[in-house]
């Protein structure tokens, strides 16, 4: 017996068939419409968040950068304070000779003896020599400064133009007196050659008086030149430190000082 074979009829319009996969095809670019605008939503807000935090950090950087830039000036502006304090402090120090005029006169007074006796003082600034034996070129202080110069702050051109006049000067002590011992002459002048104050001392002149005697010794009349060492700043000039302290402590003056001050006041008139 054979199978029955039944024959499937399609009553459908195509019509109706059309419009089924019309509507399918619709929901799905509906589907697809939406996934869309949710992917794109989605992109958008995380783009805005991306974009909100990127101001947020540009914010901050530029706070620290104008910190920093504040903080640069405020270095640089220190620099340039420190500069011209350390120029004001360097002129103030090269104005400041370590030897005063007291402690001048008790280093001179100091390793006499009795039988030497001070007439006269002179203290004197003296152009020291090259070594071709010129006096060094040098300007005055109302010639005006050259162009280099101009362009210095006031204080290092001030200290330049002390420089270039003081450098090349020497103190030197003109002593001249009476003397009743040789010797004690000589070691006075080592004495003198040998202290803080002098670089060197030397006898320049010695003359011997007979019809001026003391108790039968006949009296000697004497002159000496003794060189001062050179002031803070200046070639050859003393320790930075050692001069702060000499500068910072008290002066000491020998006992004799004013006596010898009057003696020589009263010789004068």
């Amino acid at each position: 017996m054979q199978p029955l074979i039944v024959a499937q009829l399609d009553f459908l319009p195509a019509t109706y068939r059309q419009q089924t996969v019309l509507r399918r095809d619709r929901r799905w670019r509906v589907v697809l419409l939406v996934v869309g605008a949710v992917l794109l939503s989605g992109a958008w807000t995380y783009r805005a968040f991306d974009h909100a935090a990127a101001r947020r950090n540009l914010e901050m950087l530029t706070t620290a950068h104008e910190a920093a830039i504040r903080t640069k000036q405020a270095w640089e502006d220190a620099q340039q304070r420190l500069e011209r304090a350390n120029d004001m402090a360097a002129l103030i120090t090269y104005l400041k000779h370590p030897f005063t005029t007291s402690q001048t006169l008790s280093a001179i007074v100091a390793p006499m003896s009795e039988s030497l006796r001070l007439t006269e003082i002179r203290i004197v600034r003296e152009t020291r020599r090259s070594q071709d034996g010129q006096s060094p070129l040098r300007r005055g202080p109302s010639d005006p400064p050259d162009v280099a110069q101009s362009r210095l702050p006031p204080a290092q051109r001030d200290l330049t133009r002390l420089r270039e006049e003081y450098d090349n000067q020497q103190v030197v002590v003109l002593i001249s007196g009476d003397a009743l011992d040789g010797e004690a002459l000589h070691q006075y002048i080592r004495r003198l050659s040998s202290s803080d104050v002098f670089v060197r001392a030397e006898l320049t002149s010695l003359q011997r008086d007979s019809s001026a005697s003391h108790h039968g010794v006949a009296r000697s009349h004497f002159q000496a030149r003794a060189v001062m060492r050179q002031g803070i700043g200046q070639p050859g000039g003393p320790d930075v430190a050692a001069a702060e302290a000499r500068l910072a402590g008290e002066p000491m003056v020998h006992p004799s000082l004013h006596a010898i001050v009057a003696e020589l006041k009263a010789s004068k008139r």
